[in-house]
């Protein structure tokens, strides 16, 4: 039974790493499109003055 639940367990970690990658890198992918974003953002209104 031990033995089964630690095979359980360290098929259910990897696979949970797996999936836990995958929306880390997802996670990433958002972030660096909205710092663009804003980044883009504030230097044309910088550029405007508006500040």
């Amino acid at each position: 039974e031990l033995m089964a639940a630690i095979l359980l367990g360290r098929g259910f970690s990897y696979f949970g790493g797996i999936t836990c990658r995958t929306v880390n890198i997802r996670n990433v992918l958002n972030l660096e499109k909205k710092t663009a974003k804003l980044a883009f953002i504030q230097a044309n209104e910088s550029k405007g003055g508006s500040r």
